[in-house]
């Protein structure tokens, strides 16, 4: 009989292959620090030092790991501001509301 991961269990699991995924924006110490507090069970700090990683970091996540970040943060009741801002090659959107003109 298998048992069914809990919630905590499965945003753990989502945050490491995140993780792995992201380790070409990290530098080896980045990456060590996220996967150790990921082993002690400190999934919010993992996701925080993450993020503060990424934006540190040259290189840029895709968008689409920016959304999976994204839903991990509101999932674990992480504060926007964390995620907010990260390089992810999807700035054109701040752009193009700035530039829309006005109605009337």
């Amino acid at each position: 009989m298998s048992e069914i991961p809990n919630e905590y269990e499965m945003t753990r699991a989502q945050l490491a292959g995140l993780v792995e995924e992201t380790q070409g924006c990290l530098s080896a110490e980045e990456l060590a620090a996220v996967r150790g507090y990921l082993e002690h069970g400190e999934c919010g700090l993992a996701f925080e030092y993450l993020c503060d990683a990424l934006r540190g970091g040259t290189r840029e996540i895709s968008p689409r790991q920016y959304e999976r970040l994204e839903r991990l943060g509101i999932r674990m009741q992480i504060d926007s501001e964390e995620w907010l801002g990260l390089p992810h090659g999807r700035t054109w959107h701040v752009r193009e509301f700035r530039q829309r003109p006005s109605a009337g």
